[in-house]
C-alpha cells in the first residue's frame, strides 16, 4: 500500500505531466479532480441517502433527530424519495447523459 501511495504522490507531485483525457491534456489532478467530483461524491452521497433512508432502524433515526413529529416525517419524505432523484440526475449531468441539456463545446 505504502507503494501505491507514493506512485499516486509522485503522479499529484509532478503535476507538469499531462495525459489525453477528454479531449484535452490535462494534468493528473485535473482528471483526478473531475473525477472525484463528477462521479465519486454524488456517488458517495447517494450510497449514504439510501443507507440512512432505508437501511438504517427508525428507532435509530428517531434517536439521532430528536422527535418523530411532522418535521422528521417531512425530512423521510425529503431523504427516501426527493433526495435519491435530485443525486441521480447530477449524475446523470457529470455522464453528460441528461437529454435536456447542451453539452457541446
Amino acid at each position: 500500500m505504502g507503494g501505491i501511495i507514493y506512485l499516486i504522490g509522485i503522479l499529484s507531485a509532478v503535476s507538469g505531466w499531462t495525459l489525453p483525457f477528454r479531449g484535452k491534456d490535462q494534468g493528473f489532478l485535473d482528471i483526478f479532480d473531475f473525477i472525484s467530483t463528477n462521479y465519486m461524491l454524488p456517488i458517495g452521497g447517494l450510497l449514504t441517502c439510501l443507507f440512512i433512508a432505508w437501511v438504517v432502524k427508525d428507532s435509530d433515526r428517531i434517536a439521532e433527530f430528536g422527535s418523530r413529529g411532522g418535521l422528521y416525517k417531512g425530512f423521510m419524505v425529503v431523504l427516501r424519495y426527493i433526495t435519491p432523484i435530485a443525486v441521480l440526475i447530477v449524475i446523470l449531468h457529470g455522464l453528460e447523459l441528461l437529454p435536456f441539456m447542451s453539452y457541446g463545446d
